[in-house]
């Protein structure tokens, strides 16, 4: 083999997986296109219009649905792509989207310092929920984007990195509530830890700045009026029939798979209390981490949260598991890290978790049957069953998780060097 060939072949083999994952990318964003009318996108674009016209977005029904998302995301995110011709807004939409997911992504892999062959493994395995994503034009892409650039900007970065994570982190929680978790949690984590207050301060400015901007251009009493109905809407929809049951939530799995109902109340009882350990968890983590620079909580923390996300939000959607993708990354990093038993557990999490959340939804099983994993609502088990792993190992022994941690740089010799 010729030299430039090697080096073509060793670049290949060490970048496989994203590789495969921008093929599959740009093939995925071509057969949008070739569809026609996107549900989704429609809704947001017809949103963006009418907001832009002067009229409210909220409690009207559109061709495909409601819009449920905040006036700035409207505004001032599809604001950008609704005026364009049809077909060149959806794919610039959905484009930067997947653009910025993917560079967000490694960004992410690079500072969780996963080696080349896991990093390849993550690829292919979240390759398969960004493909539903982007047929369905979903923001989840874009939101997924800001959670992971904003985890690998806490990850081994100093206080300007996280002021600029948490205003990501700010945008992502403004337009999807989903991206709360993931927001709460680290700052949790970073006030007990790092004895960070200016995060809280960035977070909540840039929460409050995004909610109120949009009074500019609407005025307030269009702006007040159109959050009152959003409000009102909203609750009507979540509550009318159940419509909450049809979405894939822990809760529809445990009501139809198992016969074990909750009030819609109830549900948001058991949340919150999930929600409450987790906060537990990380003061104890923040506790237990002081006089050490370990990474490794911040990296597992991001990732309990987005399995929280998914599994417990209440209008999780099937085509939206792509925000799972920090506990992806926070599973295959401890897998680095572990051995033994330990390292089989998570094996046969990340294994199992795929096969649910992905495989079990896609065309290797027959549309009957897939219609049948939706109504009962599986895919949460998957983010659940990985989130238990996740928690249990990395908690049981955090020593050995030191190796995302950042140790000092031992003084240079001659003939060393750095991988």
């Amino acid at each position: 083999m010729r030299p430039r060939d090697s080096v073509t072949f060793n670049f290949v083999t060490r970048h496989s997986g994203i590789l495969f994952c921008v093929v599959i990318a740009v093939v995925t964003l071509g057969q949008l296109l070739l569809r026609g009318p996107s549900g989704h996108y429609d809704i947001f674009a017809d949103a963006a219009r009418l907001a832009w016209n002067g009229q409210n977005p909220y409690g009207r029904e559109y061709q495909f649905g409601f819009y449920f998302y905040s006036l700035a995301c409207a505004m001032y995110f599809f604001g950008l792509f609704a005026f364009l011709p049809y077909s060149l807004g959806l794919g610039a939409y959905m484009t930067i989207s997947t653009g910025l997911f993917i560079v967000a992504a490694t960004m992410a892999i690079d500072r969780a310092q996963l080696r080349a062959r896991t990093r390849s493994l993550f690829f292919f395995l979240i390759t398969s929920e960004l493909i539903g994503a982007i047929l369905n034009a979903k923001l989840e892409v874009a939101i997924t984007a800001m959670n992971l650039g904003a985890l690998a900007l806490c990850l081994r970065g100093g206080r300007r990195a996280r002021t600029v994570a948490f205003i990501l982190l700010a945008v992502a929680a403004n337009w999807k509530f989903q991206s709360l978790p993931m927001a709460l949690l680290l700052l949790v984590y970073f006030v007990v830890a790092r004895r960070d207050f200016l995060s809280p301060l960035v977070f909540g400015l840039g929460l409050a700045f995004l909610h109120f901007v949009p009074m500019v251009a609407l005025g307030p009493e269009l702006f007040f009026a159109a959050l009152a109905v959003w409000k009102e809407s909203l609750s009507t929809y979540i509550l009318t029939g159940d419509n909450w049951l049809s979405f894939q939530q822990i809760f529809s799995f445990s009501t139809k798979a198992l016969h074990v109902s909750f009030s819609y109340l109830g549900t948001q009882v058991v949340s919150l209390l999930v929600a409450g350990a987790l906060a537990v968890l990380a003061v104890l983590a923040a506790r237990r981490s002081q006089g050490r620079n370990d990474e490794t909580d911040v990296l597992v923390l991001a990732g309990l949260a987005a399995g929280f996300a998914t599994t417990f939000s209440p209008l999780s959607q099937s085509a939206g598991f792509i925000l799972y993708a920090p506990l992806l990354l926070a599973a295959l990093r401890l897998w680095e890290l572990r051995t033994g038993r330990e390292r089989q557990a998570l094996s046969a999490a990340v294994g199992l978790g795929f096969f649910i959340i992905s495989l079990m939804y896609s065309d290797f099983f027959p549309r009957h049957l897939r219609g049948e994993f939706l109504y009962y609502a599986v895919k949460p088990v998957g983010t659940l069953v990985l989130s238990l792993t996740v928690a249990i190992i990395w908690w049981r022994a955090p020593g050995r998780a030191s190796a995302v941690s950042t140790p000092p740089t031992p003084p240079a010799t001659e003939g060393s060097h750095r991988p």
